[in-house]
């Protein structure tokens, strides 16, 4: 579903694509605490985390004091590897 609606099964919001891609646009989990798809809180060192799905394998980008620094690695790393821009939103209510 191109615009993250499950529900919206009209043709026009459908694509075709294998399972790869489409596990790049998946919507922001429920439990996801960051409010950003990648980025973590990393207890241990007391730094931002993030990481990327590449080719079935999670590709660790970078420790970060700073969230932001953190965000914008993982936004470059979606971009770099193909995902689609709606990757990551947030779910629809």
């Amino acid at each position: 579903h191109i615009n993250g609606d499950g529900t919206d099964n009209r043709v026009e919001n459908l694509r075709s694509v294998s399972q790869q891609d489409n596990n790049k646009n998946v919507l922001l989990k429920a439990n996801n605490t960051s409010g950003h798809v990648g980025v973590v809180w990393d207890k241990v060192n007391l730094k931002w985390m993030a990481s990327i799905g590449v080719s079935g394998k999670n590709k660790h980008l970078g420790r970060f004091i700073n969230k932001d620094d953190a965000i914008k690695a993982r936004k470059d790393a979606s971009k770099k590897y193909g995902y689609h821009p709606n990757h990551g939103l947030c779910r629809i209510k």
